[in-house]
């Protein structure tokens, strides 16, 4: 995939969508695909791409969530790789799929931070199989928040 950076247009503009729902969860992290034909600001998050220059739309319905992690594994780079579970998975693959040549980015958020992150954004060029992203910006601290939900998610 090719990367894109991407700077938040506002810092609600990404907490928003993430927020959403019943109570906030202690982790947020989604998976998010433009859509080049919503317009509904309600249905949409706008996000400013850095290069090239422009504001794209990405859907608020999230391809796959925190609710479908699986694992994460801290990589001697200094990257993070999360792994899906076989529904995350598929649904990964799916998107991925039916969206070559959009953009997809994944925003993470943690129970403390005020605002979301973009930690991926990359045009999709091929099916991404395994349910595994690579994925760079996160802290040891929230490697062990995802760690602890994944756990607590887990036991219920």
């Amino acid at each position: 995939m090719r990367m894109f950076f991407l700077a938040m247009l506002g810092a609600l503009t990404v907490a928003a969508p993430l927020t959403a729902g019943s109570g906030k969860p202690e982790v947020v992290l989604q998976v998010l695909v433009q859509d080049t034909e919503l317009t509904d600001p309600t249905k949409v998050v706008r996000l400013q791409l850095e290069n090239p220059p422009e504001v794209v739309n990405f859907s608020r319905l999230p391809v796959v969530s925190q609710k479908y992690l699986w694992n994460v594994h801290a990589q001697p780079d200094g990257s993070v790789v999360v792994q899906f579970d076989s529904i995350g998975a598929d649904a990964l693959e799916v998107a991925t799929r039916i969206n070559m040549g959009k953009i997809m980015v994944v925003v993470f958020r943690a129970d403390g931070d005020e605002d979301g992150r973009v930690l991926l954004a990359a045009v999709i060029d091929s099916p991404l199989t395994g349910g595994r992203l690579r994925l760079h910006g996160l802290t040891a601290s929230d490697i062990k928040k995802i760690q602890s939900f994944i756990t607590r998610r887990r036991a219920t």
